[in-house]
């Protein structure tokens, strides 16, 4: 059988009784009944007060580390509650456990949907017959799927945006990816010219940028959709060096 003591009447109790019994104990020269009742009234305000002085602070204490698990991502654990005692702090007790029952059914929930967007991510890498990117905005990669890689003769997946962005030739690309997930957050279509690797040469192709937002409104990823033109890759353009003047060579003759 559980005891219930709502917080509402036992502050009140509380009160009462140290007041009553500090009016009576000044008045100890009364014998009797007035005396017993003093001394009751004094120990229902003890009693109370060791109640709340040992309740509060223990529950106070689980309840912090139960957030700290919490925000530390553990949802299997709540606050340990006492089974005999039906108070205010049992109900709370009861409401953050129910708490963290459900955020840890959506912490799982959440980790299903990853994992299966991960594997769907894959089949798409490994699978589709045209020219994929997958950008990653946060961790600033590129994960290039099969056929892309096939198309430029390598065998690398990821590249690092600066990878890209170093390469002269990729001006343009760069341009329009830049355009389609930072400035306008918008799918954005265009034609350029993209280097993965300089040894590797130069195509031409025709992008789509799709950029994938949060419910925030950020784009957190992006799919770049490609069509390359037919053909072998072109070797980039060397810029030609400057013609140096020697001792010897004093330009074209002069009439």
């Amino acid at each position: 059988m559980k005891l219930h003591l709502p917080f509402v009447i036992a502050w009140p109790v509380m009160a009462l009784a140290g007041a009553g019994g500090c009016l009576l104990a000044a008045r100890w020269a009364c014998s009797g009944p007035a005396a017993a009742l003093a001394i009751a009234l004094l120990a229902a305000f003890l009693v109370t007060a060791l109640f709340f002085t040992v309740r509060l602070p223990v529950f106070r204490r689980r309840l912090a580390n139960c957030l700290r698990r919490m925000h530390e991502g553990e949802y299997t654990t709540g606050v340990r509650q006492v089974e005999w005692l039906a108070d205010d702090v049992t109900a709370l007790t009861a409401l953050t456990n129910q708490t963290v029952e459900r955020l840890a059914l959506y912490d799982e929930l959440r980790a299903d949907r990853v994992a299966l967007h991960s594997r769907a991510l894959e089949a798409v890498l490994r699978t589709v017959e045209m020219a994929v990117i997958v950008a990653d905005t946060e961790a600033r990669t590129l994960r290039l799927n099969v056929s892309l890689q096939r198309a430029f003769g390598i065998n690398r997946e990821t590249f690092s945006f600066e990878e890209i962005e170093r390469q002269p030739e990729n001006e343009a690309f760069v341009k329009l990816f830049m355009q389609g997930v930072y400035r306008d957050k918008t799918v954005v279509d265009g034609a350029a010219q993209l280097q993965l690797l300089a040894s590797r040469g130069v195509r031409q192709v025709e992008m789509r940028v799709v950029p994938l937002k949060d419910r925030r409104e950020q784009v957190r990823m992006a799919v770049v959709f490609m069509a390359i033109q037919a053909g072998a890759p072109q070797p980039a353009a060397v810029p030609a060096e400057p013609r140096r003047t020697g001792d010897g060579d004093h330009g074209p003759d002069r009439a």
